[in-house]
């Protein structure tokens, strides 16, 4: 007598697909997990003071110059 086997029942059909989207996922946060980087503040809170936003391409060269001008590095 022959097994009858449908391919809706093979559970194992996609196993392989499964497994490899699981490492890709598990390696992005391995990843992002060595590039995370804490905060200094000692209280726990993440300190905004140094994040400034700037509104145009105009603002971020006068900056540019004043860290020129003051020996600073751009980096």
């Amino acid at each position: 007598m022959e097994t009858k086997k449908s391919s809706k029942a093979d559970i194992f059909q996609y196993s392989t697909l499964i497994f490899q989207l699981c490492l890709i996922v598990m390696m992005g946060f391995t990843l992002m997990a060595f590039e995370w980087k804490k905060s200094e503040n000692s209280n726990g809170l993440i300190d905004f003071s140094e994040v400034s936003v700037l509104k145009n391409d105009s603002e971020l060269d006068k900056l540019e110059e004043i860290m020129l001008k003051t020996d600073l590095d751009v980096d």
